[in-house]
């Protein structure tokens, strides 16, 4: 898992949780955050230059960052992790694919198992369906999310 979603997550302020279907079996929480501050105003810059080295986890597989982490080829990690991505003037939600997986796995500990970006062959088209794939272990079961930014779909296995 990422530790810099990690950080990123601790860094938002935790504003608080609304609970849903609570006369409901399963009651569900949906915790509220606000990006960090500066002089009253959204430190975008500090969450752009976080999200920047979260990129490298998001749009590269695992074999990749550790192929390139051991012959220290840093330059390559962040320019091929960028490379993925459409071209800023003409992007439509991105950023929020890797929010969404810093989420994921900074707050809710689900590790990707899959992501849509080492998968495009062309950065300028959208892949469509599941941004990602994440295993979210739980106290009584474990579950398959298929995440995309605006929507949930979720598997639980049997096993």
């Amino acid at each position: 898992m990422c530790r810099k979603t990690i950080n990123l997550i601790n860094s938002f302020k935790y504003v608080g949780s609304l609970y849903v279907f609570k006369d409901e079996p399963i009651e569900t929480e949906i915790k509220i955050y606000s990006p960090s501050i500066l002089n009253k105003r959204f430190d975008y810059e500090y969450l752009i230059n976080q999200l920047v080295n979260i990129n490298i986890y998001y749009s590269l597989t695992y074999d990749e960052v550790k192929r390139l982490k051991e012959n220290d080829d840093f330059g390559s990690l962040s320019k091929l992790a960028r490379s993925k991505f459409r071209d800023s003037s003409e992007n439509d939600g991105e950023g929020g694919e890797i929010l969404l997986y810093s989420f994921l796995e900074g707050d809710l500990k689900a590790p990707k198992i899959l992501s849509k970006m080492p998968l495009k062959t062309n950065s300028n088209h959208y892949v469509f369906g599941a941004d990602g794939v994440h295993f979210l272990k739980m106290k009584t079961k474990s579950t398959i999310l298929f995440m995309e930014r605006r929507k949930c779909i979720k598997i639980s296995p049997k096993v």
